[in-house]
């Protein structure tokens, strides 16, 4: 259905006005793409209402599997946010505020970290029967009552995750986990402040093996946020199982690459082992007879070994320098005229020059707040996933940030924030546009 849709949201758009081109979007959600319906909408013929309808519904599934945000897969996210924020559906509508989301302000990060896991939650911890009962409610009250149900759904998924998170690192005997969500867990935005636990030192890599394999007894339905977070904490393959059948001596596994193993290929190379798996190169998940477990656990770190490349400082590409003063509304606004972004084709990264530090904080998650002077007045920001700032930064240090300029509305004013993704000292790095100097933290 989403590749239909797809086509139909290109032509309801003019064919090129969505992606530049009016091709194809690789990596579509759903299945290929049909040269026929598209050349069909390309050539005029008016959206159905009944197809228009879905682009709520269709927006979600292609945020939530990641989907470069090009071609149809754009048109269906710009189409989508107009549904969504000119009157969602009741389910969504209740949803969204369960969330918290203000709804003419809702994006493509909304979806993907506060509505598609909530969702994911129905199914991760209950019955997944109960999201598609929501997303179907004819009415609002129906809608409340299934959205508070999905709510504690997923508080209790991610107490879940967290619990079963901190098992795995000590049952590898590493330290506690980095506060904060995972790949697939909603973040509350580190508005909040609150006391953070400082993050323990990353475990030296020489002391890991290639990839991480680890067995328990979680859910089924959070092994992948374990897997994920483990594999995003560690930059390395990671495997975490759990039992599927104990009278039948049977295991569950999912697998997240963290970047450096083609898991298709590797569980190939793995299949006579395997009861049965399925999967791409980044995630991945089989079946195992319990007894298998260690041939294969050592077979897999011999081929994530094999294919382990040397690690290499991520970096940041700059769209745009700027001296501090030069970041206002009128910044903000014309970025915005660029979404919507996501996978694929991200929103621009400003190199933010000659601030200073006029406060650092933890904020609950596992987040970092500043506040950060200019000439003229202060800038607020926040650091999503990075509370090593709280030890590395220090008032009065001047500083030049890579960040991403976005608004915030509160009591209902509306300033400026800077979402930090790295910094340097004031002058250490040589930003230009388009060159790819500032290096990120892991």
């Amino acid at each position: 259905m989403a590749w239909k849709v797809a086509h139909l949201l290109i032509g309801e758009l003019g064919g090129d006005a969505a992606s530049g081109d009016g091709a194809r979007a690789s990596g579509a959600a759903g299945a290929p793409a049909s040269r026929d319906a598209g050349a069909m909408a390309r050539r005029g013929r008016p959206l159905p209402q009944a197809v228009r309808a879905l682009a709520d519904l269709a927006i979600i599934g292609t945020v939530a599997d990641v989907a470069p945000i090009l071609g149809e897969n754009r048109s269906i996210a710009r189409l989508g946010l107009e549904q969504l924020r000119a009157g969602a559906r009741p389910g969504l509508a209740a949803l969204i505020d369960r969330a918290g989301v203000a709804r003419d302000r809702l994006d493509l990060d909304d979806i993907g970290f506060a509505i598609a896991p909530r969702l994911n939650a129905a199914g991760r911890v209950g019955e997944a029967g109960r999201a598609a009962r929501l997303l179907l409610a004819a009415d609002r009250a129906e809608a409340d009552e299934l959205a508070a149900e999905i709510e504690k759904a997923n508080l209790d998924r991610r107490e879940r995750t967290r619990l079963a998170l901190a098992e795995a690192r000590r049952e590898l005997g590493l330290g506690p986990a980095r506060d904060g969500a995972g790949p697939d867990e909603a973040t509350d935005p580190a508005t909040t402040a609150g006391a953070a636990a400082p993050s323990a030192p990353p475990t030296p890599a020489a002391d890991l093996p290639a990839a991480v394999l680890v067995r328990g007894e979680w859910g089924v339905g959070i092994i992948g946020l374990i897997a994920g977070r483990l594999a995003e904490d560690l930059g390395r393959p990671a495997v975490v199982a759990t039992t599927l059948d104990a009278a039948a001596g049977t295991l569950r596994a999912s697998c997240r690459s963290g970047g450096g193993v083609n898991l298709a290929e590797a569980l190939i190379a793995c299949g006579d082992l395997l009861i049965r798996h399925g999967g791409h190169r980044a995630a991945a998940g089989f079946d195992i007879a319990a007894d298998r477990w260690p041939e294969f656990a050592a077979r897999f770190i011999g081929i994530a070994a094999a294919e382990a490349r040397p690690p290499v400082a991520a970096e940041l590409t700059v769209d745009l320098v700027l001296p501090a003063d030069s970041v206002d509304y009128e910044l903000v606004r014309e970025i915005g005229l660029l979404a919507p972004t996501g996978a694929g084709n991200p929103p621009p990264m400003v190199a933010v020059t000659g601030l200073k530090v006029m406060r650092v904080r933890s904020a609950a998650g596992g987040h970092t707040q500043l506040v950060l002077r200019r000439s003229r007045d202060v800038l607020d920001a926040v650091a999503f996933r990075r509370p090593d700032l709280v030890a590395m930064l220090h008032e009065g240090d001047r500083i030049d940030v890579v960040a991403r300029a976005a608004s915030r509305r509160f009591g209902g004013f509306e300033s400026i924030q800077l979402e930090v993704i790295d910094v340097a000292a004031e002058g250490e790095q040589l930003l230009e546009p388009g060159r790819t100097t500032a290096t990120a933290a892991p």
